[in-house]
């Protein structure tokens, strides 16, 4: 039996251009009502929030918000249209609210590694998530509306190194060994020593030429690991560096590099016994230093992130409430709460979203903020999850070949150099 789905859309727009913000406090909104029953483009031109057919040509001065995809076997929301790559100066990137979820009376964004959060203006990843409830999975390809409290959205664990860092070759297949030690015939720039051995090999990490191109793994670490510059905060500490670069040919050096297929980090913080999290900092000025923040767990307490000098987390941008927002402790897991901050607590959404006739969540586009609602005007598909919780709908839906194909080309709208295209502060 076929049903027919109605997918509810309220726009509402900042009616001020602010470089991707929309202030939640401003009664200066321009607010419009959408219905799509077949797959559909949400533009906007100017202020002019509307749904187009799927083969509508996106002009100049035109931008795409979201595309409402019809399925058979679900309502998708995905971020650009199937097959076809909008210009990323004409797409707006999709991030989640996190103010409207609520679940069982609960508020707020359960957090994964991979997760990139954004705070007005400013954004952060989860590089890492050391709990003790370790049940969250991030392997599906998409998420189901119904559900988005329970996380999911973020990209997951980094299995591999990321794609620039470079593989640097030690010289040690190349010289001779001596009572068990490797002497090269070249000296360590920074320790003036000849020997080295498996665990801390003579590598060549930067364009220098001649007898200045050596040095020791661990001689390296050292020396960056001393430019970093250490705070405490309430219950963190930051980390934060600038520019790492050798100080002869200014070569930039990775964060990471990879000898004998063998992963070694340049830059390393400690990291405390138990429970913690690491944001990462993704989105400032380039000539800003690189921030890392560490916040324990151990004593199971909440983290308050904002300008305000009380915060745990402090960070200095205008765009950033003095009580932003609230990393809540619950039971081994984390979830990110708003605190009414002016600009919002947002989530980026990196996979598709399954529209459900549970699902009542809002997206923000830009300067516009769409709430999303789904009806049947018959029975609706087992699939659409009416009367049923299971985890397993979602796991049978990703199944379709056809999703899968539609969820291929997302990633390249969510790299870390589209995080920098907005740097303009709030006037």
């Amino acid at each position: 039996m076929t049903t027919q789905v109605q997918v509810l859309i309220k726009a509402t727009t900042w009616a001020r251009e602010s470089h991707g913000l929309f202030d939640y406090e401003t009664k200066m909104q321009t607010r419009v009502s959408l219905k799509a029953t077949e797959t559909s483009l949400v533009l906007i031109r100017g202020s002019e929030v509307y749904l187009a057919g799927v083969d509508e040509e996106i002009k100049e001065g035109v931008k795409l918000l979201a595309v409402v995809l019809v399925r058979p076997e679900a309502v998708l929301l995905i971020n650009d249209v199937p097959g076809r790559k909008t210009p990323r100066g004409r797409l707006e990137r999709m991030w989640l609210v996190v103010s409207s979820l609520r679940t069982n009376g609960l508020a707020g964004y359960r957090l994964a590694e991979g997760d990139v959060l954004r705070l007005g203006r400013i954004c952060f990843r989860v590089k890492e998530l050391l709990s003790s409830c370790e049940e969250h999975s991030d392997g599906h390809r998409l998420v189901w509306g119904r559900s988005l409290s329970l996380g999911g959205l973020g990209a997951g664990r980094c299995k591999a190194p990321p794609p620039d860092t470079p593989i640097v070759l030690t010289i040690a297949d190349e010289l001779e060994t001596k009572d068990g030690e490797k002497v090269a015939e070249v000296a360590c720039k920074i320790c003036l020593m000849d020997g080295f051995t498996e665990e801390n090999p003579m590598i060549t990490p930067c364009t220098c030429k001649g007898t200045m191109r050596y040095i020791h793994l661990e001689c390296l670490q050292r020396w960056l690991n001393s430019k970093i510059t250490t705070r405490e905060r309430g219950n963190s500490r930051s980390y934060s560096w600038k520019a790492l670069e050798c100080s002869l040919c200014k070569t930039s050096f990775p964060s990471a590099v990879i000898i004998k297929e063998k992963l070694y980090d340049l830059v390393s913080v400690p990291k405390p016994e138990g429970e913690y999290i690491t944001l990462e900092a993704v989105q400032r000025p380039h000539d800003s230093p690189q921030t890392i923040h560490l916040i324990p767990l151990q004593n199971k307490n909440n983290v308050r992130l904002g300008r305000g000098h009380d915060s745990d987390v402090r960070i200095s941008d205008i765009s950033v409430s003095r009580n932003h927002a609230l990393i809540r402790y619950d039971q081994g897991k984390l979830f990110l709460e708003d605190n009414e901050s002016k600009f919002g607590t947002l989530v980026q959404v990196r996979k598709p979203i399954a529209l459900d006739a549970e699902s009542s969540f809002s997206l923000q586009c830009g300067r516009t903020v769409l709430s999303f609602t789904c009806r049947q005007r018959t029975r609706c598909f087992s699939c659409f999850g009416c009367g049923h919780t299971e985890p397993e709908e979602a796991q049978s839906l990703e199944n379709f070949e056809s999703l899968e194909a539609d969820s291929s080309g997302e990633e390249r709208n969510f790299t870390d150099e589209s995080l920098h295209e907005e740097e303009h502060p709030p006037t």
